[in-house]
């Protein structure tokens, strides 16, 4: 009696599944599969758009924060910007930073940078057309200053350690709280600096900037200006900023530096994804904003403030509807050393 029980019950716990309660359970778990799939893919949808935003609004940030440092100091030396002003480099009258006063000046979307000239490109680095540029006239601190005072007014400039790319024919600034000399190094030491005719029309410096270069002999021996102990001795560039083409056949906002020889650097990246830049100009005296093609070259003088709008695209699309992230971010940069 007890055999036929057993084997009833070893067939019972053999059975397993059917085919039907293993399609329920493979169609159940792809379900699963499938709904954890979805929010996989949509939370890394989100962490791309949630990436790529943030790219775009540092970028912003970057961009306007390196922007307002350079046009904050347009115009500005190392010692105060209302001091007088004299220059005794030979070619001051077509030189690139002769006109010191027109310390930020802008091109609109079709004109090039004229000197040196820099025109639109296809290449890494070129501009492109259709965007505004902007150019800004300051000094670079080289942290040389005089630690001897002049005993003559040709005398040479005894300076601290002379940097390295501090070169012969470099056009340098020297300046106190009374006068700052523009003028070019005609030989260059260890420790000095000479200022003689090899490229200057006066060896010397003065207050009397009307006669300076034109009729020294006029000039009495008390105005010359010795400058002595702590004068700090800079040079001037020229800052250009720009819309031009990346590595990666996209666009970027730019950075080069003039130097006193004229000779533009190479242009560095400073935000990516920036496909426009407008800038427009508030000019003493008026209420609104006007582009570069509205203002007379006499009145760049004038310009007190920049308005700046970035347009900023992300790298991915990774937007609605499969689009780049766009964004167009506005400031206004005030000139700190322009006093109208």
């Amino acid at each position: 009696m007890s055999g036929p029980s057993y084997r009833a019950s070893v067939v019972r716990r053999a059975s397993g599944f059917s085919v039907i309660e293993l399609m329920i359970a493979l169609v159940l778990g792809l379900l699963l599969t499938m709904g954890a799939l979805s929010i996989f893919l949509s939370g890394r949808a989100a962490f791309r758009t949630t990436e790529d935003l943030s790219r775009v609004q540092e970028a912003g940030r970057i961009a306007f924060e390196l922007m307002a440092r350079d046009v904050r100091e347009a115009g500005g030396n190392h010692c105060a910007s209302t001091i007088r002003l004299g220059n005794v480099v030979t070619e001051r009258d077509n030189a690139f930073w002769t006109n010191w006063n027109n310390s930020l000046t802008g091109v609109n979307g079709s004109t090039a940078f004229a000197t040196p000239a820099f025109g639109f490109g296809s290449a890494a680095g070129g501009r492109v057309s259709g965007t505004d540029g902007l150019e800004i006239h300051s000094t670079e601190d080289l942290g040389l200053y005089v630690t001897a005072p002049m005993t003559a007014k040709d005398s040479d400039l005894t300076v601290s350690a002379v940097p390295s790319d501090v070169k012969a024919d470099d056009v340098l600034m020297v300046c106190d709280f009374r006068l700052a000399s523009l003028f070019k190094a005609t030989s260059v030491g260890a420790n000095a600096i000479a200022h003689g005719t090899g490229g200057n029309c006066s060896t010397g410096f003065s207050r009397e900037t009307a006669l300076l270069c034109k009729d020294d002999a006029a000039i009495p021996d008390t105005s010359w200006h010795r400058y002595g102990a702590s004068a700090t001795v800079v040079r001037p560039h020229l800052v250009r900023w720009f819309i031009g083409n990346n590595d990666s056949g996209s666009k970027s906002l730019f950075r080069a530096v003039v130097d006193s020889k004229g000779i533009q650097s190479t242009p560095d990246e400073v935000a990516e994804g920036v496909s426009q830049m407008a800038l427009t100009y508030l000019v003493n005296g008026r209420t609104d904003y006007q582009p570069a093609a509205s203002i007379a070259a006499a009145d760049w003088v004038k310009v007190k403030a920049a308005r700046v709008v970035l347009t900023l695209e992300s790298e991915r699309k990774s937007g609605i509807g499969n689009e780049s992230i766009s964004r167009s971010v506005t400031a206004v940069l005030a000139m700190r050393n322009r006093n109208l």
